[in-house]
């Protein structure tokens, strides 16, 4: 079935952004869609290279396409339009995540969700707008992000691993020298504050949490932030 259904109601009125969105709309269905002997050359378009690897190329690919075409006319979307148009490619991705999971055991669904956040978060980051704004959409996407995924009946250790992978994503895709404080603390705090919602166990929940923090400083640690400021985060996101 497919992911995203293509209509007119969908157009932007830019050529080339319309002609960007079928291309992510194709990829994602494709990938829906294809049986399991295909699942990777539907991806890929070459059987036999590493799951892995071309799995997380693919989604990365089909995410930042999007994010910059929205990007890329953002003076005629509103901020609600554009705030909607990058919660539905967040959701396609993590459909995509879960299908990729679904069909391969060597994909987990938290890999390929933390490829596609971290490309979330660098094209947001580089969209131009003010930091402020981006910790506020930032916030929203990763609590939406954790309820999206909690709705696609996953498995609690998938769950729990997916939802730090969400973290991780966003937090090293959207941060720099200046901003990895406060984006990192704002996306634990909004991804632990939506894990009640879950039903997970007490203990569950709790070791969650401290996963949430544990990934989201791996994932910083595979940036180019300095040694110093990877350490004034890890110390910022044990406080909070």
């Amino acid at each position: 079935m497919p992911v995203i259904e293509w209509s007119e109601a969908l157009q932007l009125g830019d050529a080339a952004t319309d002609a960007n969105h079928v291309e992510f709309c194709a990829l994602l269905n494709a990938v829906a869609d294809a049986p399991d002997a295909e699942f990777i050359a539907a991806l890929v378009g070459e059987p036999g290279a590493r799951a892995e690897k071309v799995v997380g190329d693919a989604l990365r690919a089909a995410v930042r396409g999007a994010l910059r075409s929205i990007a890329s006319i953002k003076t005629s979307l509103s901020p609600e339009e554009q705030k909607n148009y990058t919660m539905a490619v967040v959701n396609s991705g993590l459909i995509v995540s879960k299908s990729a999971n679904d069909r391969s055991a060597s994909v987990p669904v938290a890999l390929m969700a933390q490829a596609s956040m971290t490309e979330v978060g660098r094209n947001l980051a580089a969209s131009g707008i003010s930091s402020l704004s981006l910790t506020d959409v930032l916030k929203e996407v990763a609590a939406n992000s954790v309820s999206y995924l909690g709705n696609l009946k996953v498995s609690d250790d998938q769950l729990v691993d997916s939802v730090a992978a969400i973290a991780a994503g966003l937090s090293s895709g959207a941060s720099n020298e200046n901003t990895v404080n406060t984006i990192s603390k704002t996306v634990a705090n909004a991804v632990s504050g939506q894990l009640p919602s879950l039903g997970l166990e007490a203990e569950r929940l709790t070791n969650a949490v401290k996963l949430i923090s544990a990934k989201i400083v791996e994932g910083l640690s595979g940036t180019s932030l300095s040694a110093q400021v990877l350490t004034d985060a890890k110390a910022g996101l044990s406080e909070g």
